[in-house]
């Protein structure tokens, strides 16, 4: 059932491109997570290539991922190290509406 405070929720596509990131003390073997929250309650949605052994990693994929009843974009950064996944990192982000005149 939806309230009156589901109407902050948003439906539709969210357009998503990853670039790179930059830093690291030494190469690792990375990929990117993608999840947006639906009622609450988070899904993953995307993950990118592996890129391996890199200090600069650039990962220019882009993705098209549905929304439902979302407010947040949540971005995990993994590590793949010697036969496990290591999470290195996470951001999450608001995601908004865009009015077009």
């Amino acid at each position: 059932m939806r309230t009156v405070q589901d109407e902050s929720l948003l439906r539709g596509d969210l357009h998503v491109t990853l670039g790179y990131l930059h830093g690291l003390s030494h190469p690792m073997d990375l990929f990117l997570v993608l999840e947006v929250d639906s009622y609450g309650h988070y899904f993953r949605k995307a993950r990118s290539k592996l890129i391996c052994r890199s200090l600069n990693p650039r990962w220019d994929q882009s993705f098209v991922i549905d929304l439902e009843g979302s407010q947040n974009l949540r971005i995990l950064l993994y590590e793949e190290a010697q036969e496990r996944t290591i999470l290195r990192g996470k951001s999450t982000r608001k995601v908004k509406t865009i009015k077009f005149k």
